[in-house]
């Protein structure tokens, strides 16, 4: 992820372990975690399989899976 030389947004829905933790905003280490603890699912790519790719699918249906909705409404309007 990340601009191309056009400025445009460079969108793949396999993402590298780097790219992936940048989206979800943890470690790499704690994905790496998560994936060999099995609660993130990913993809083998590459020769032998040895590359680990994970689908942007995924990470936003654990990223849903794992919000906490607010309770509480605000005592006051919250301005932006």
């Amino acid at each position: 992820m990340g601009l191309q030389d056009d400025g445009e947004l460079d969108i793949r829905r396999l993402l590298r372990v780097k790219e992936a933790a940048r989206y979800l905003g943890i470690s790499p280490a704690t994905l790496y975690s998560r994936i060999h603890s099995g609660l993130i699912s990913y993809v083998k790519t590459g020769p032998g399989n040895a590359a680990i790719r994970l689908d942007i699918h995924d990470l936003d249906r654990w990223i849903e899976e794992h919000k906490i909705e607010a309770t509480r409404k605000p005592v006051r309007p919250i301005s932006d």
